[in-house]
């Protein structure tokens, strides 16, 4: 969430003004990134489906081809070019979810920590409002306004996660193993 809310200030720090415009592209990957948090490929070889992984991405690829060549022809902008690759990119994800539920016999939504997922957008969502309300009157260049935010919103997100009674340090610790 803080990524697709302060993307052009990043741009910007990154990139300079000229390339402001890259923040819209920016966002879309990063909405592609919540569908992408989970590494498929060790787990598709584990159960002896590397094969069947890599088909479903040649699929995926030769789709993103063809329906962004279609989306030129009818769309003829650079946007719908970016929201076609991400729908398929999340089309991809869902598919090989569902191809891991059946393969260990249980349904996709199990695949899914529900709860703990809405808890958590709903908290990095209020944390973000909050964030972007406080800094609306302050006109920061954008270091220290991407700095400023950052911290701010480590401290929002930790008291959010508190009050919800959200352990986040226990779903950090193994990946520090």
């Amino acid at each position: 969430m803080f990524l697709i809310c302060f993307s052009d200030q990043l741009i910007i720090i990154l990139y300079g003004m000229r390339y402001t415009d890259s923040a819209y592209y920016f966002k879309l990957r990063t909405i592609v990134c919540f569908f992408q948090l989970i590494a498929f490929f060790p787990l598709m070889l584990a159960i002896d489906a590397a094969k069947k992984y890599a088909k479903m991405h040649l699929f995926a690829a030769i789709s993103i081809v063809s329906f962004e060549y279609l989306g030129v022809l009818i769309f003829n902008t650079p946007q719908a070019i970016a929201i076609i690759s991400i729908i398929i990119r999340i089309i991809l994800v869902i598919c090989i979810m569902k191809y891991i539920a059946k393969i260990f016999g249980i349904k996709l939504i199990k695949l899914f920590p529900i709860r703990l997922q809405l808890v958590l957008i709903f908290a990095c969502v209020n944390g973000v409002l909050l964030l972007k309300f406080i800094l609306a009157e302050f006109h920061f260049n954008p270091i220290v306004e991407i700095l400023t935010a950052g911290c701010l919103y480590l401290f929002i997100i930790l008291g959010i996660f508190k009050i919800l009674k959200v352990d986040i340090i226990s779903y950090i610790r193994p990946l520090k193993k």
